[in-house]
């Protein structure tokens, strides 16, 4: 009985002790918590997060990590070949998880606490719709899937309020969303990304909406991807599973001339990859506006 209760007093210990060592608290990076989801996305868990880093890891599952805090820290584990690599996070119990980051450090299901923050302040004020760099036709959603609101470019809409839940059926690249109103009193949700808005009213260009895009031949690309990491089945799965997403996503965006025609170029060299065409869009527009005076 004596040794039983030793060695859990020294578990106990060892326990605490590894806690102390963490030093979540003092540990520098981005705090986030990862979002509720709707039923019909739970069953895929938290996607591009990770328990190692490696390409063929599962996604973390929804029911153990819904709604946990951790931290996005600075280190980063190299990718192979293409890849981009892994940035490490550490949750508020000490368990390390990796971010799988082909598709960036800014994943739509954690929420970041800055963010939150920074939304917060545009309450009781106007934004003006950016349909003009985003890749997509914006319109306010509702809860409902079949209702929706249409917006112009360069729209004002009021802000009323910050809502932290996920909806299915949303389009674009945001964790969460704003609850606002058009002048002819439709309310609805757009998804927090200030890509989406300008806070001051702009000048409204014309739109270009060019939505042709190339047909890679994802199977053969993603044979080669998998031939140059030794033949792996799994790697060769996940590349397809990526580069259908992001044929999805890219086939859908609007994007000046100049940018699909670069991007598509971009893409070809690559060996035929709609990840990296999409990439280059993303990258392209994000450089498009820092130059615009």
């Amino acid at each position: 009985m004596k040794t039983k209760l030793s060695l859990v007093v020294f578990l106990l210990i060892s326990h605490i002790t590894a806690y102390a060592n963490c030093s979540y608290d003092l540990r520098p990076g981005d705090e986030f918590i990862f979002t509720s989801m709707p039923p019909t996305l739970q069953k895929y868990g938290y996607q591009h997060w990770k328990k190692s880093p490696s390409i063929t890891s599962d996604a973390i599952p929804y029911d153990k990590y819904a709604k946990r805090k951790g931290k996005l820290l600075d280190e980063i584990i190299p990718g192979q070949f293409s890849h981009k690599g892994h940035q490490k996070a550490l949750m508020e119990d000490c368990e390390e998880l990796y971010l799988d980051l082909t598709l960036g450090n800014h994943p739509d299901n954690v929420i970041f606490n800055r963010d939150i923050e920074t939304a917060k302040k545009l309450v009781g004020r106007s934004i003006w719709i950016n349909q003009g760099s985003v890749g997509l036709s914006l319109e306010l959603i509702t809860s409902n899937s079949a209702i929706s609101f249409p917006l112009a470019n360069g729209e004002e809409l009021k802000v009323t309020e910050v809502v932290l839940e996920r909806y299915g059926h949303a389009r674009g690249s945001g964790a969460f969303f704003l609850k606002a109103s058009k002048s002819s009193g439709e309310e609805g949700l757009i998804k927090y990304n200030t890509r989406y808005f300008f806070l001051a009213k702009q000048e409204t260009p014309q739109i270009q909406n060019i939505n042709s895009t190339v047909e890679f031949d994802v199977k053969n690309y993603c044979k080669r991807v998998s031939s140059a990491a030794g033949g792996s089945y799994q790697i060769e799965n996940a590349c397809r599973n990526l580069e259908k997403a992001a044929q999805d996503s890219y086939g859908v965006r609007i994007l000046p001339v100049e940018i699909r025609q670069y991007c598509n170029k971009v893409g070809a060299a690559a060996g035929g990859s709609f990840s990296i065409a999409n990439a280059c869009a993303t990258q392209e527009l994000q450089s498009k506006n820092q130059l615009a005076p």
